[in-house]
């Protein structure tokens, strides 16, 4: 099963959309900055998550004690070695600071926090690890996607 979070009415082909509101093409309304999400453990092979982060309020992105937080929550229902791909705007760029939406500044850096691989995993240590974190493309519209690989 392959999930698209945060989905709104621009669902993609082959996805299980996810929202939370009841746009045409959402298949499951869920507030993704509440938890647990409506999933199994280990359940889903791939999250697609395309323009949503920048929208999460920082705390529900990630909790630096530990507790329920999106990343947490893509981690536990990922199968192993499932699929995180992300598209963002770079945070503080001004397609992201338009926006009055937008609560959340990432960059690609950002999810280096998470792969135990990488020095800042150390800041942390959080508990939803990934690896194999690769920049997809740094579109010149001011937007960057990545893939991770949900590590085990």
């Amino acid at each position: 099963m392959k999930l698209d979070i945060g989905c709104g009415a621009k669902k993609q082909e082959g996805y299980i959309g996810v929202d939370f509101i009841k746009h045409e093409g959402v298949d499951i309304v869920c507030d993704l900055e509440e938890f647990p999400w409506p999933f199994e453990d280990n359940s889903i092979r791939e999250v697609r998550a395309w323009h949503i982060l920048e929208h999460i309020e920082r705390r529900k992105f990630f909790d630096a004690k530990g507790g329920p937080c999106v990343m947490s929550e893509v981690w536990r229902i990922l199968e192993p070695n499932g699929l995180f791909h992300v598209g963002a705007p770079w945070g503080l760029t001004i397609q992201y600071i338009q926006d009055p939406t937008h609560c959340n500044p990432v960059i690609d850096r950002t999810f280096y926090y998470f792969d135990p691989r990488s020095p800042l995993w150390e800041f942390y240590k959080p508990t939803c690890k990934f690896s194999a974190i690769h920049l997809i493309r740094d579109t010149v519209n001011g937007n960057f996607e990545l893939m991770m690989v949900k590590n085990v």
